[in-house]
Order: structure tokens, then C-alpha cells, then sequence
């Protein structure tokens, strides 16, 4: 059975010339490995003015294997879909791979802290919204 990924994870991506990592935050919802959630960035490309960009993540894991789309909604300008592709660690506390948009590449990896039960369900009562 595959794990759920439902939860917050914080990563960050690379871009293939070196240049400064972009940290963001993913909330994630995993319905029987269907992904959905919402992605917080700051802004690094987009719009002066414009603090934080917000996108929407879209996909599915089976296996190991994560596939999402991080659709931007707008903010900043932005509005363009970065495909994401990355393997799952064995405790499903990370995940690791390539993003890719048109001739674009670059790495990313997220994480999610691993707790234990108690801790699980106290989490899972604390509201999270940005």
C-alpha cells in the first residue's frame, strides 16, 4: 500500500544554472494518491510588489513515483504550470526529483517532519491556511 502524503512539507527548488534555491511550502491533501493542495513561494521572478506567489498542485504518487503540476493562480502575473517528477523516501518524509517547464529544468526536494501518532492527530486539528 502506498503512503499518504497528506500534510505540510517544506522544500525548495534549484534551477540547473546554479542559481539561489527558491524555498516554498506545499499543503497537500492525498485522496487514494490523488494529489491536491496549495503551494506558497516567495517571489523571485515575478511582479515588483508582490510578496508571496500562490499556486495550485495538481497530481498522483503510486509506488514511489510523485507526479504533480504547480499551476501558478495569478499572482504577480504568473500564471504558467511547472511540471514536477520525484521519488519518495522510504519513511514518505521526502521527496526528490526534477521539475521541468518548457526547455527549463531544474531539482527540487520537500519534507515533512515524521511524528508520531499523538503528534499526527494534534496536527491534524490545528487549521492551515495562507
Amino acid at each position: 500500500m502506498s503512503s499518504n502524503l497528506t500534510g505540510v512539507w517544506f522544500g525548495a527548488y534549484t534551477y540547473a544554472d546554479g542559481g539561489k534555491p527558491v524555498s516554498f511550502m506545499a499543503n497537500v491533501d492525498d485522496v487514494r494518491g490523488f494529489l491536491s493542495g496549495k503551494i506558497s513561494e516567495k517571489n523571485t521572478f515575478a511582479e515588483p510588489g508582490c510578496e508571496r506567489l500562490l499556486a495550485w498542485l495538481d497530481g498522483s504518487h503510486d509506488q514511489g513515483l510523485v507526479i504533480f503540476a504547480k499551476t501558478y493562480d495569478g499572482s504577480g502575473g504568473v500564471n504558467h504550470t511547472v511540471s514536477y517528477t520525484g521519488r519518495l523516501n522510504g519513511d514518505a518524509s521526502l521527496i526528490s526529483g526534477r521539475w521541468t517547464i518548457g526547455p527549463y529544468s531544474g531539482g527540487f526536494s520537500m519534507s515533512r517532519p515524521v511524528l508520531t501518532p499523538d503528534e499526527d492527530v494534534a496536527r491534524s486539528v490545528i487549521p492551515l491556511a495562507f
